[in-house]
């Protein structure tokens, strides 16, 4: 392999490299919350959108916060009458180019090990772990069940 070809195979790859990398500022999340959890509860769960609206795939892998000792990504679904949940252990995929939403019997954020009492009205603030565009903050609003699906979080710290 001469040097000149090392150099070009070396550019090609690194743009390559660059195409398919996402950030923070490809992904638009709203609409979340937080489901106030029934009283003396080890769980809760937190819903948002997410739009992906750079050209890579990425990945929700899960997150951290200070009202539970672990986030993880979780899918709710029926099948044949019977209802399951299970941890996504890669994430869940991201296309470019599309919305996905994380809601009450479906995908979802599990909080586990609640830390303290989550009252409606509180601000949770979460950070996710996105596997290209790295942590995202978002500020969710706690709601009783009944009050779900209302918009309100802030990410980033701006409305």
């Amino acid at each position: 392999m001469t040097p000149t070809f090392r150099i070009v195979a070396g550019a090609v790859l690194a743009l390559c490299s660059f195409s398919v990398a996402a950030s923070a500022a490809d992904l638009s999340i709203h609409d979340g919350w937080v489901r106030v959890p029934p009283k003396g509860a080890r769980t809760g769960a937190a819903y948002l959108t997410i739009r992906n609206q750079g050209a890579a795939e990425d990945r929700l892998m899960g997150g951290a916060t200070s009202v539970a000792s672990t986030v993880e990504v979780h899918e709710m679904k029926v099948e044949k009458g019977v209802m399951s949940m299970r941890a996504l252990e890669n994430g869940l995929a991201l296309p470019p180019g599309a919305q996905t939403e994380l809601k009450p019997g479906g995908y979802h954020l599990m909080l586990i090990g609640l830390t303290g009492v989550i009252a409606a009205g509180d601000d949770v603030v979460l950070t996710l772990h996105f596997a290209k565009a790295g942590d995202v903050t978002v500020h969710l609003p706690a709601k009783d069940a009944a009050a779900g699906g209302m918009g309100g979080m802030t990410q980033g710290g701006a409305q």
